[in-house]
C-alpha cells in the first residue's frame, strides 16, 4: 500500500532522549530535506544564503545535495541518492534540537534528540512526505 510522492518509514523507535526512524532511500527525502529542516526550525530563511535553480539552502544542505563535477568542468551539479555511500552522516543542530542523518546502503536512518513539542514538530512535519508503513515500535 505505498503512497505516490510519499517515503516509506519503515520505522520508528521512541527512546526517552531521542526517537529514530527509518525510511526508504529515495530521492524524495534529497528534495524534502531543505522545506523539512526549515520547518523543524533547524534552519531558518536568513541562513539560505546559497542557490541552486534559483532555489535558496542553508550551508549544511547545500554541501549535502551539491557538489562540483571534476569531469564536467567544475560544474555545480546536485546529488543523486545513490551518491550517499553506507554510514555517511549530516548533522544538523540548534540548542532545542539536534539531527543526525545516516544514510546506509538500503536505507535512511534519522535519529533526533529534543523534547515532546519539538517530536511532535518533526513528525508532523515528516508527515507532509512520507507515510509509516509498519508497526511502530517503543522500546
Amino acid at each position: 500500500m505505498e503512497q505516490k510522492n510519499k517515503i516509506n518509514i519503515t520505522r520508528i523507535s521512541n527512546q526517552e532522549n531521542y526517537n529514530e526512524l527509518d525510511i526508504e532511500k529515495s530521492e524524495l527525502f534529497l528534495d524534502n530535506l531543505q522545506g523539512f529542516v526549515l520547518d523543524i526550525g533547524l534552519v531558518h530563511l536568513n541562513n539560505c544564503t546559497h542557490e541552486f535553480d534559483e532555489s535558496s539552502y542553508d550551508l549544511t544542505t547545500y554541501y549535502t545535495l551539491f557538489y562540483e563535477d571534476p569531469e564536467d568542468d567544475f560544474q555545480i551539479k546536485k546529488s543523486t541518492i545513490s551518491a550517499f555511500g553506507d554510514g555517511e552522516v549530516v548533522r544538523y543542530f540548534n540548542k532545542e534540537i539536534e539531527l543526525l542523518i545516516i544514510f546506509l546502503n538500503d536505507k535512511i536512518k534519522l535519529i533526533f534528540y529534543c523534547d515532546q513539542t519539538n517530536r511532535e514538530r518533526i513528525m508532523g512535519s515528516l508527515s507532509k512526505f512520507s507515510t509509516i508503513v509498519k508497526q511502530i515500535s517503543e522500546n
